[in-house]
């Protein structure tokens, strides 16, 4: 089967939970549950997303985020910030090496934090 592409308006894309969204095409064809994940997460975060279902197959492809209607459009975009969360490093109040590996105690934006 042919993964289809989304784009415009020719799905409507709800939010399920954290990160995951149900879909619906305007053909009739749902989707329920599934993930979407970026498929180039660093060079390409508002185009080609994949939309996952719970055994990992890829279900469908929103080609350009920014083209989908708004709902939709805030729908993936809260999913895909939840999945991606990712804290920024403010300050570094130490960093140290032990047998190889090293060790940080940082302030980031979502709290002070040790990574080892």
């Amino acid at each position: 089967m042919k993964v289809p592409y989304i784009q415009g308006d020719n799905a409507k894309i709800e939010r399920a939970d954290l990160t995951h969204v149900n879909v619906t095409m305007y053909d009739g064809r749902k989707f329920e549950n599934v993930q979407p994940r970026r498929l180039f997460p660093i060079s390409g975060l508002r185009k080609y997303i994949t939309l996952l279902d719970f055994e990992e197959k890829e279900v469908a492809i929103i080609r350009n985020l920014d083209t989908l209607m708004e709902d939709s459009k805030n729908a993936v975009d809260q999913c895909l910030n939840q999945y991606y969360l990712v804290p920024k490093i403010i300050r570094l109040y130490e960093i140290k090496e032990i047998s190889g590996n090293i060790n940080m105690h940082v302030l980031t934006d979502k709290g002070e934090r040790k990574f080892e």
